[in-house]
């Protein structure tokens, strides 16, 4: 006997393929099975209805796996923020101080996507470049970062956006006592980690606390 929850996972996987004005056929070529069987997950025969496959309908259908869990609500995926944006790389170079901030170019972002950091004002979106962090961020990605911070609220192996020398990076961020260490997290073991002594932090400034990135599927 299948349940109710999966069968208005169902229901919601078939409102959004009409929407997408897509066939059982094609959603299922699209989905690697057959027709008989997108037809049983859309009217809640599966009973066990796996996340990974929620996870394909979603990018299939062009929605979120959220939405059609019912945890989102349409018209709320529509609310968005605007804000700054630095339309060049980390490594590129940052703003110096929070004023110079405000005045960057604007980027709008979903609140669903920022959760409790959307609308806060003291966000900064970012490009990453560079393979140092692609364990966790991938090349290319975007980065939601809290730059208001206090180093008290930064806690070891919280990701960190930085500059050291002039030279800005994202690194995993370490107090240990008599230094700071910013490690990589890479698959690219050229990459090492930092260690400054905390007499030599002068040069050390720390632009804010990664809070959110995106994960682009190859």
């Amino acid at each position: 006997m299948y349940n109710n929850i999966n069968k208005e996972i169902g229901q919601r996987i078939r409102k959004t393929r009409k929407a997408n004005k897509l066939t059982l056929l094609e959603v299922a070529h699209k989905m690697g099975l057959s027709e008989g069987n997108v037809q049983r997950y859309e009217i809640g025969k599966i009973e066990n209805f796996a996340l990974s496959t929620l996870t394909k309908f979603a990018k299939v259908l062009n929605t979120t796996p959220e939405e059609l869990l019912g945890w989102v609500d349409k018209e709320d995926v529509t609310n968005s923020f605007d804000y700054s944006y630095v339309d060049e790389p980390v490594s590129a170079g940052l703003p110096e101080n929070i004023n110079a901030i405000k005045n960057l170019p604007k980027i709008p972002i979903a609140d669903v996507f920022m959760g409790k950091y959307a609308r806060k004002q003291d966000i900064l979106i970012m490009r990453v470049n560079g393979e140092s962090m692609n364990k966790v961020i991938s090349n290319g990605a975007l980065i939601a970062v809290k730059t208001n911070i206090e180093l008290s609220n930064i806690t070891n192996g919280d990701i960190v956006v930085f500059t050291y020398n002039g030279e800005y990076a994202v690194k995993k961020y370490y107090d240990m006592d008599k230094f700071i260490m910013l490690r990589p997290s890479s698959n690219d073991l050229r990459f090492t980690d930092l260690i400054i002594n905390k007499e030599d932090t002068n040069e050390l400034r720390i632009i804010g606390k990664v809070v959110m990135y995106n994960i682009v599927l190859e």
